[in-house]
């Protein structure tokens, strides 16, 4: 099996307000990591998670 490297990939997320933000970035990194690479068959050094705002509930 031959694996292809690439250097990173980015992630821009937004969050909910209240919500465990390190939690889901862990989260969000993993699966974007494994999603991908099962995918493509690349192999990524790293996923960088940016966290670009925090949404507040809206009432109902």
């Amino acid at each position: 099996m031959r694996f292809y490297y690439a250097e990173k990939l980015s992630a821009s997320i937004v969050v909910e307000y209240g919500s465990d933000i390190p939690r889901i970035a862990d989260e969000v990194q993993d699966n974007v990591k494994r999603a991908v690479e099962k995918m493509t068959g690349l192999v990524l050094s790293a996923v960088d998670v940016i966290v670009e705002g925090v949404h507040a509930k809206t009432a109902p």
